[in-house]
């Protein structure tokens, strides 16, 4: 046989023995992706031949680093600010990206989606969230395992009882979920810009931070609060309208105060007001609702009622969606949202088993054990 048949440059040789190395490579890394991953060492750990479970002993012991403590989640929380946005987007000098996208790609819901995530941010979940002991009161979860279906009704109805504002407030929390957290969004952010220097630092931020979760959600993930079609109307509609609202303010403050003039003699903000008539009641709403929180004397139970308000929000919207979407969400990542979704049953069922007074301190304490083993966010 010829041997010249045979001969090959070395640059293919080269060319051909990285391919080989690289693909020899990717094929250990997907074998140790996968037998190092959860399941692979729970169907191990569980096997029922014992030699099996011998070998997994073996090798965890040989390489430790198959159980290395990992972070089962980011520990962060999503971030979007419906006024900061809606006053970036329109301003004169916006970002050049953002110009040279919607030069070059005329699909409009794709920009749209890009400018949203130019806008968004990830920031770690306060201290105060990290607390399951706060965002699900023992108390609330008696009331709650006496009626299955009450923690799916109350949208922040408690928590205005319990500061006797239930009756001036109560439109606010039982609209259309969507709409209620598009008024409580923008009322939060225009009276956190104007108690910023005054009020309590630590339930002001997770007030807002909770909001802006919220608006987040409804604004990047609406499968999760809207499942039935996934998308919000009021939402859609106010971005424009905000838009041409925010204009010419000068920051997001002189925005936030704009919303408070609608009602008042700007002619201009009621111009543009009017254009979108079909919000107009929205942008009202935001009024009443901020003038009726700036009437509250004390700063500190106004920012208190608000925090829990969009607590209950959260634990609504968390017990509301559907299963098929907390488990999609974590194949991409998890949320947040979905591990209070598991954490609060499971919180839930506790209470409800614990009936008897006298188990109700057992109940805690499962309660907080369930939180050191399974939210592993510190």
């Amino acid at each position: 046989m010829n041997e010249s048949k045979f001969h090959f440059s070395r640059v293919d040789i080269c060319i051909t023995s990285i391919l080989l190395g690289g693909a020899i490579s990717l094929e250990l890394f997907a074998a140790w992706v996968m037998f190092s991953s959860d399941w692979a060492i729970l169907t191990a750990a569980l096997h029922n031949n014992m030699l099996v479970r011998k070998m997994f002993c073996v090798v965890l012991k040989c390489f430790p680093c198959f159980m290395n403590q990992r972070k089962r989640w980011s520990d962060h929380m999503g971030q979007f600010d419906l006024l900061k946005y809606c006053w970036h987007h329109k301003k004169k000098d916006a970002n050049k990206s953002s110009v040279l996208l919607q030069k070059n790609i005329s699909c409009s819901d794709l920009i749209e989606m890009w400018h949203k995530y130019m806008y968004t941010k990830f920031v770690k979940v306060p201290s105060g969230l990290k607390n399951m002991g706060e965002v699900f009161p023992l108390h609330s979860l008696l009331s709650y395992s006496l009626d299955g279906n009450t923690i799916q009704k109350l949208r922040g109805q408690r928590a205005l009882q319990a500061r006797r504002q239930y009756d001036t407030l109560k439109w606010s929390v039982e609209s259309d979920f969507d709409y209620s957290i598009i008024v409580w969004h923008l009322a939060t952010s225009v009276c956190y810009h104007h108690d910023d220097c005054r009020g309590p630092k630590g339930i002001m931020k997770i007030g807002k931070r909770v909001s802006n979760y919220m608006m987040y959600l409804l604004a990047m993930r609406p499968a999760m609060l809207l499942p039935e079609d996934g998308k919000s109307f009021w939402l859609d509609h106010t971005y424009d309208m905000l838009k041409e609202l925010f204009f010419d303010a000068t920051d997001t403050k002189a925005a936030g105060e704009l919303l408070l003039k609608l009602d008042d003699d700007d002619q201009e903000a009621n111009r543009k007001s009017r254009r979108y008539s079909t919000l107009d009641s929205l942008l009202k709403d935001v009024r009443k609702l901020t003038t009726s929180l700036n009437e509250l004397n004390e700063l500190e139970d106004k920012w208190k009622m608000i925090k829990e308000v969009w607590l209950e929000m959260l634990l609504y919207a968390a017990f509301s969606s559907s299963n098929t979407s907390h488990v999609k969400q974590l194949g991409e990542g998890g949320e947040f949202l979905s591990l209070l979704w598991l954490l609060g049953g499971m919180m839930v069922g506790i209470v409800a088993m614990g009936s008897d007074p006298a188990d109700h301190s057992s109940s805690q304490l499962e309660i907080v054990e369930i939180q050191s083993e399974i939210i592993q966010i510190d």
